[in-house]
């Protein structure tokens, strides 16, 4: 039987290199993962009709054709973010006032203590709740 220093040495000797790189492939492998599900999950998200009502009567100068393009310029928006988690400007006006009106319902929900039957509200924390998970989930 050998002695559990040599059996060690051996272990130190010949694998240690290959687990070690084992385990930073498989950590690296699930972070991988874990954004392409974020990614995929942010492609496939729609903003609710309700917020989309509440953003036509702050804004009502801005068409309503142009919403499927704020929603791809608010989602590049967080996907470049969730990629670099850097600060960045917001690409245009609209989706800096979509954002903020996100932002406005949120200080609203906490002020009256939302419950189910504020629609608009209750809209926006699912969209917020699924974007901060998006976004700042590793």
């Amino acid at each position: 039987m050998l002695p559990f220093f040599a059996v060690l040495s051996y272990f130190f000797n010949h694998y240690f290199l290959s687990a070690i790189l084992f385990i930073i492939t498989l950590l690296w492998g699930h972070a991988r993962v874990k954004h392409l599900q974020r990614t995929k999950l942010l492609a496939e998200f729609k903003i609710p009709a309700n917020i989309w009502a509440a953003f036509k009567q702050r804004h009502p100068n801005i068409s309503s054709s142009s919403y499927p393009c704020i929603e791809e310029g608010f989602k590049d928006y967080l996907a470049i973010h969730m990629q670099h988690r850097n600060s960045y400007a917001m690409p245009s006006y609209s989706v800096d006032a979509l954002f903020h009106l996100l932002i406005l319902l949120i200080l609203i929900m906490v002020q009256i203590q939302v419950q189910t039957h504020h629609v608009i509200v209750a809209a926006a924390v699912a969209v917020i709740s699924t974007l901060l998970q998006l976004i700042f989930k590793t």
